[in-house]
């Protein structure tokens, strides 16, 4: 029997600034987290209430910055 690893997480203001190069050299609380676990994750699933273009965003930079993708 496999045992899969998710990460559910909220996307928060931190994690949009931090994105957005607004915290100097911080990845924000879910790329720190996506970035130390190891073995990666199998699944990312982000939950957001914030507009569409700035999570789209938000999701593209996450890929680039830890080479894993939210779904």
């Amino acid at each position: 029997m496999s045992t899969q690893s998710w990460l559910i997480s909220w996307v928060g203001n931190a994690d949009h600034e931090a994105a957005e190069g607004k915290r100097a050299n911080e990845l924000g609380p879910i790329a720190s987290a996506v970035s130390l676990h190891e073995p990666a994750f199998d699944r990312i699933v982000l939950l957001t209430n914030y507009d569409y273009e700035r999570t789209r965003q938000y999701a593209q930079w996450m890929e680039k910055v830890t080479g894993s993708v939210g779904t």
